[in-house]
């Protein structure tokens, strides 16, 4: 049985959006603030000076640690004076490091940190290097200029003078991306600059840089300090073992420092994507690729523990052209998709649904207490929200429409966009798009100690959605069935892990090597006694070519 449903919305279209761009970012009250003048954090990792670990400075190294890792800001450390390699001596060889950072950053629509890596002031090198990345990437709402990494014997005054004069060569051409600008001695007397501000240019925020087990409750003060007088503070560099760039990982210091900028919606980036014999260094050693697909082996105590804090942070993924996926937590997610708002099961206890936009369309899995949640529904209702679910669901919630197994409904936009050609002629029309659908397929236990939780019988759902040709498949509560054979030309797969009642992580595995999505999501993981070994499924689906990503979903 297939439902068709087709729409008619008449939209007028007069321009093209790049891309995968992200906002345009701006400063307003001392925060980072979007196009919408909504607070932005940004969260990401710095890569390695590029005159000692270029290996790292490729697009596929990017690619790991936007979409895998889940960072929303990398940083290309272009070191000025190492001989033979840095800028000063290389330029070309420096350039192309960096030209493969920002095409890569700019194609996964992530932010760009162009770092001027260096200790001391070269005002000349500077502004013309920063005049070639403002002509070349200047219109890219990706690019953030960091135009002096780390002053050392410099003060105030004479940072102060150099930063303005690169600052207007950076004007000249770019008037409104972030600027960040250094601090003197190592970037930690940030309480100078909060005193002495530059004045006269819009956009500017100033760099403090942290070593969680050297720099502790002096300069955390010091820099809270200048937060609250209201200078822009964006932590460019941090990481939590001595600021020698060894040494254990002191996690109580760091604790505080997180919390200490979450308090204040302060931006970081770790140091560093290189593989250096140092605790700081998040590689293991120079036998593991540059090209990502890191499993935990290939990581360092401090590799692993970034990679864990930025992906338990990221809340949504831009798929594509104008999908998005949102994670609220355990079976929670969300898709947005042609100005549309889809939520699958969605529970009070993972979002504030009071606050989110109101659903177009709400899908239920089943009828158990973490998957149907009458409250959420509510808060998330409008008159014209649909609701799917399976038999035994819309029993208990007593409202809705119900999908059984096999069943699909189809939506189709056709879209009126009006315009004309050069010479005047009407060139509008209707075409089809933002078209999706949506299927029920089987959700079920198989093994034997488990046919109670999920009976064949109750029919519970899962549900594949195709959105203008990308196909997620939200597993709901199952282990892996024969149905599932059945499942052709999945992009994307939400499967959950979940002992005693859905899979092990042997059976997630075997599930996705049938199912073979492009990138998989772990879900509704965790939340019992078993505790699911997410770096275990990265293993065992290492080289397989399937991208695992993990989220907060447990």
């Amino acid at each position: 049985m297939k439902k068709l449903l087709v729409l008619f919305v008449a939209l007028f279209f007069c321009g093209a959006v790049y891309a995968g761009s992200p906002s345009a970012l701006s400063v307003r009250g001392g925060k980072l603030v979007d196009s919408a003048g909504e607070s932005v954090v940004l969260h990401g990792v710095s890569m390695g000076w590029h005159s000692s670990w270029p290996r790292f400075y490729n697009p596929e190294a990017v690619r790991e640690v936007a979409d895998v890792w889940g960072a929303d800001v990398v940083r290309a450390a272009i070191g000025v004076h190492p001989r033979e390699k840095g800028y000063m001596a290389d330029p070309a060889g420096s350039w192309k490091c960096l030209e493969a950072v920002v095409e890569g950053a700019v194609e996964r629509g992530i932010y760009v940190i162009v770092d001027w890596h260096s200790h001391a002031i070269e005002t000349e090198a500077a502004v013309e290097f920063f005049r070639k990345v403002a002509a070349r990437w200047g219109d890219k709402p990706n690019v953030i200029y960091e135009i002096f990494n780390e002053p050392v014997n410099d003060s105030w005054e004479q940072v102060k003078e150099y930063s303005v004069r690169v600052i207007e060569a950076i004007r000249q051409t770019d008037p409104d991306n972030i600027i960040l600008v250094g601090s003197p001695h190592w970037c930690q007397d940030i309480h100078l600059v909060a005193a002495d501000p530059i004045a006269g240019y819009d956009n500017l925020m100033y760099t403090m840089h942290f070593y969680a087990a050297t720099h502790k409750d002096e300069l955390r003060t010091r820099t809270e300090d200048a937060i609250k007088s209201g200078l822009p503070v964006f932590v460019s560099e941090c990481a939590a073992m001595e600021a020698t760039g060894d040494g254990p990982l002191d996690y109580e210091s760091w604790g505080k420092w997180e919390k200490m900028m979450a308090d204040h919606d302060t931006s970081w980036v770790t140091w560093s994507l290189s593989e250096k014999d140092e605790s700081c260094s998040m590689i293991r050693d120079g036998a593991v690729p540059a090209t990502g697909h890191w499993t935990d082996g290939d990581l360092k105590e401090w590799g692993k523990f970034v990679r864990n804090r930025l992906q338990s942070m990221k809340k949504f993924d831009e798929i594509g052209d104008g999908l998005r996926l949102n994670f609220f937590g355990h079976g929670s997610v969300g898709f947005e998709f042609g100005g549309k708002y889809f939520y699958v099961d969605p529970v009070s206890d993972y979002a504030d649904y009071g606050r989110l936009p109101k659903a177009d369309y709400i899908f239920v899995t089943h009828e158990h207490g973490d998957h149907l949640d009458a409250k959420a529904i509510e808060a998330l209702t409008k008159p014209q929200t649909v609701i799917y679910l399976n038999g035994t669901a819309r029993e208990t919630l007593g409202r809705g429409e119900v999908l059984e197994w096999g069943e699909s409904i189809t939506v189709i936009d056709s879209v009126f966009w009006d315009g004309k050609d050069e010479q005047g002629r009407e060139t509008g029309g209707f075409e089809q798009r933002n078209t999706f659908s949506v299927e029920a397929v089987p959700a079920y236990n198989v093994s034997p100690a488990q046919l109670n939780f999920h009976p064949r019988a109750r029919k519970h759902n899962g549900y594949v959605f195709t959105f203008d040709g990308t196909r997620i498949y939200v597993a709901g509560d199952t282990e892996p069935v024969p149905e599932m054979a059945a499942l052709k030309g999945v992009d994307i797969a939400f499967l959950p892990v979940n002992q005693p009642y859905t899979m092990t992580e042997e059976q997630a595995v075997a599930a996705i090597e049938t199912i073979e999505p492009k990138i998989f999501y772990p879900y509704h993981f965790g939340g019992t006694d078993h505790r699911t070994d997410i770096g275990k499924l990265q293993d065992l689906l290492s080289g397989s070519g399937i991208e695992v990503r993990v989220r907060p979903l447990e």
